[in-house]
Order: structure tokens, then C-alpha cells, then sequence
């Protein structure tokens, strides 16, 4: 649990995602004597308890798309089902995993 006054809450929830999946948090209200919200990830099933910036987010994603390009690319002779609109589990299952 993260618990932090209203001001802190609001500003966490604007500038940070969940460490561990990237997702946006969200803010339970304790209701305590001292007005304290509990942050965390709004993904029930996501155990996450950390806080990353959404710049690093923004940034992360985007080199992955980057990194995405660049590997379909130099694949694409090797697996040509990069850019056949499948799916990973049926690109999976035809390489026979």
C-alpha cells in the first residue's frame, strides 16, 4: 500500500504508470483521519507495487516499436510471418513450439 495525502495522489496519478505493467494507477481514499489515498495499479490482476514516470513509459514504448522494426526486418527472410497479420501463437505453432 502507498499511501499519501490528496496533492501527492493527484500528482502521481497524472505523471506515473505502474512499474510493473505500465498501466495506469488509480487512487482508493483511505478515509482516515488523515485523508490519506491509497495508489496503485488499476489492473486487478496486476501485482505490480511500484511507480515508473510516463515519460519513461512514452520513451520505453517507444524504442520497442523502434526495436520491433528493426528485428522484423532483419527477420523477415527467417520469419516471414512478421507481416502476415498473424498472430504470435500462430506464428508460434508453425515454427512448431
Amino acid at each position: 500500500m502507498t499511501a499519501m495525502n490528496l496533492s501527492q495522489a493527484r500528482t502521481t496519478l497524472r505523471d506515473y504508470r505502474c512499474a510493473t505493467c505500465w498501466g495506469p494507477l488509480v487512487a482508493l481514499d483511505l478515509q482516515n483521519e488523515a485523508r490519506e489515498f491509497d495508489v496503485h495499479c488499476a489492473n486487478p490482476e496486476c501485482s505490480g507495487t511500484g511507480f515508473v514516470t510516463a515519460a519513461n513509459v512514452d520513451r520505453r514504448r517507444s524504442d520497442d516499436l523502434a526495436d520491433y522494426s528493426d528485428a522484423a526486418y532483419n527477420l523477415r527472410d527467417v520469419l516471414p510471418g512478421l507481416k502476415s497479420g498473424k498472430t504470435a501463437d500462430e506464428i508460434i505453432q508453425e515454427l512448431g513450439f
